[in-house]
């Protein structure tokens, strides 16, 4: 890693990115408190709790040198006996109350955690699509989980250093202030010089803790994306590459582990130096009341044991910071997801559509830049068209000329720039989107299948749906004789994303799916582009013997699918070019050669 690359990186630690400085920090505390009062009884626990840890330290200071100055002053059985007991006394009821306090703070850490992972996830879930493609360049979601659970447990990390421990550091002090307040004082003064070597270990560890954790999630991502895409690592024989990649994000954890392992292990012995030192200047300076015999031999004894204790709180003090970003980090990603979100829920209709009649688009304007400044940023530029109910409408067009991105507009994925949508004569913006993907349904050129039996994962788009539904629409999607061949039928497990059948096979399970749906609007992506001709054409006849007044759009290169359609839209360079009945297309070929498109017979 550069110096360069590293700076940054450690910068990006010690501030919010640019992206959310937006995100006000009180709206941070306030996204916590939403969840967190919730469980406001377990919350009060804690704190009580905290409180009497902090009693009881006071007390059991007191308690430890009153019972060795009557084990000094007595040294008979009963002071023995006394002496421990009261250590005793003081282990227990601080192992208890750190138990309680321990166990109490876990469980509001896992309950509060699981209610925000429900909400960050549902957050994701609703936020607008074009919000999914960009955020991390579409990487795994798992940071949403991550972010979540780091959010809560920063929280209570802060809680823990900026006030559990300043809290027990008070009570420590004041029990030493009651035993001898002049030596204390003394303390109080030498403490602050121990703060900067500690302060100086903490960067370092951060430092590296931040590197480490930016390596981690880059092997994570070597990993995921070799076995996502297996077939083509075989195929052109990368295993070797990956295994290098891999490999050498591994040497640079293993370089930064050792520096990392030297400064922790300095941790403990300069912190216990430190408090030795600081002891050191007590004594030296105290030693005339010590030698006078000013103090008793109790308090000698307890007062060097507290003081070395109060270097620990001021090392979780320190610790402070770093969760303190952390959570601010965190907190700013998930909110700024739940503010898209409830953007996108409020952008919600409230007239709902239960029948197609028609579908107008006006001069629409689409990019998938944020501000494009030239017309050529935009994918659909001026886009016009009219669909009535029961039409067969065949869109073709280049490469990249708008075809998905449309069908992903009337899926209310996407909203355009500039021009308006009219669905029933209704305005787009008017439509409750719910109602409307009621009517819709899509098999998309990417096939996306779930992890599921053959049977869930057809009747994803209606659960209520029989068996006997399903075993319809996979006749209907050519898959019945596929299905008589498997040893479990529709029982048969479909695998991560269908590893368990072909191409074609997985086309098949997405029509089905979009079919059993009864859509009133069938949209077909190349749906049937991997399956053979003659296949196909049964398929396209099944349908429309099964849906005979569905109205369908169907963006495919195959002539011999297209001739079936009542009408041929050609989009070019984002504008309906070609508006034409299929009776008028006498020689296909030169139609499609006139934009440049391959007739795929």
């Amino acid at each position: 890693m550069t110096d360069k690359n590293q700076k940054k990186l450690i910068k990006g630690l010690k501030e919010i990115s640019p992206e959310y400085h937006s995100v006000p920090r009180k709206e941070v505390f306030r996204e916590f408190w939403e969840i967190a009062r919730l469980q406001k009884s377990l919350l009060s626990l804690i704190i009580f709790l905290m409180l009497l840890q902090g009693g009881v330290i006071g007390g059991s200071i007191w308690l430890v040198k009153t019972a060795i100055d009557y084990f000094f002053k007595n040294s008979n059985l009963n002071s023995v006996l006394f002496l421990i007991s009261a250590l005793f006394a003081a282990t227990v009821l601080k192992s208890t109350l750190q138990f309680l306090f321990n166990w109490s703070k876990l469980l509001a850490i896992a309950r509060i955690r699981d209610k925000f992972i429900i909400k960050s996830f549902r957050n994701l879930i609703f936020n607008p699509f074009h919000v999914h493609i960009k955020e991390r360049d579409r990487r795994k979601y798992g940071w949403v989980l991550k972010d979540a659970t780091n959010f809560i447990s920063s929280f209570f990390d802060i809680f823990n250093s900026w006030v559990k421990q300043p809290f027990i550091l008070i009570s420590t002090i004041s029990a030493l202030m009651i035993i001898s307040p002049y030596l204390t004082c003394i303390g109080i003064i030498v403490v602050p010089f121990g703060i900067p070597p500690i302060l100086f270990l903490k960067r370092k560890l951060k430092d590296f803790i931040a590197e480490r954790k930016m390596l981690l999630g880059l092997q994570e991502e070597i990993v995921a994306e070799t076995i996502r895409n297996i077939r083509i690592v075989k195929i052109f024989g990368l295993e070797e590459k990956a295994i290098g990649k891999l490999n050498q994000t591994v040497e640079k954890q293993r370089q930064i582990n050792h520096k990392n392992a030297f400064f922790v292990g300095l941790m403990s012995p300069i912190s216990e130096m430190l408090g030795l030192i600081g002891l050191s200047v007590i004594i030296f300076i105290g030693s005339s009341d010590i030698l006078s015999s000013t103090f008793t031999t109790g308090t000698f004894f307890v007062f060097i044991m507290s003081f070395l204790n109060v270097y620990r709180p001021i090392k979780d003090v320190s610790n402070g910071y770093f969760n303190y970003h952390l959570m601010l980090d965190s907190g700013s990603r998930l909110i700024k997801l739940r503010m898209n979100a409830e953007k996108e829920m409020e952008r919600k209709g409230t007239v709902r559509i239960n029948h197609f009649k028609n579908l107008e688009i006006n001069n629409l304007w689409f990019s998938y830049s944020d501000s494009p400044d030239t017309n050529d940023e935009y994918v659909l530029r001026d886009l016009s068209l009219y669909i009535r109910h029961g039409e067969t409408v065949a869109i073709v067009g280049a490469t990249g000329a708008g075809k998905s991105t449309l069908c992903d507009i009337l899926f209310g994925l996407y909203r355009p720039q500039r021009g308006v949508i009219f669905l029933n004569d209704t305005n787009f913006d008017r439509v409750n989107i719910k109602s409307c993907r009621n009517l819709f349904s899509m098999c998309s050129q990417e096939t996306i299948l779930f992890n599921n039996s053959l049977l869930e994962e057809i009747r994803i788009a209606r659960p209520e749906a029989t068996r006997e539904d399903v075993i319809e629409a996979a006749e209907t999607a050519g898959l019945s004789t596929y299905i008589k061949n498997l040893e479990n039928g529709l029982d048969t497990w479909v695998g991560d994303r269908g590893i368990h059948f072909s191409g074609g096979q997985r086309q098949m399970i997405a029509l089905a799916r979009a079919l059993l749906q009864k859509p009133e609007v069938l949209v077909l992506d190349e749906a049937i582009s991997g399956i053979d001709m003659e296949t196909g054409k049964k398929i396209w006849e099944n349908i429309r013997e099964k849906l005979p007044e569905c109205t369908i759009l169907m963006i495919s290169h195959h002539w011999h699918i297209i001739k079936h359609c009542d009408r041929v839209l050609v989009l070019f360079e984002g504008h309906i070019a070609k508006d034409v009945t299929i009776e008028n297309v006498t020689d296909p070929d030169s139609f499609f050669s006139e934009f440049n498109l391959n007739n795929e017979t």
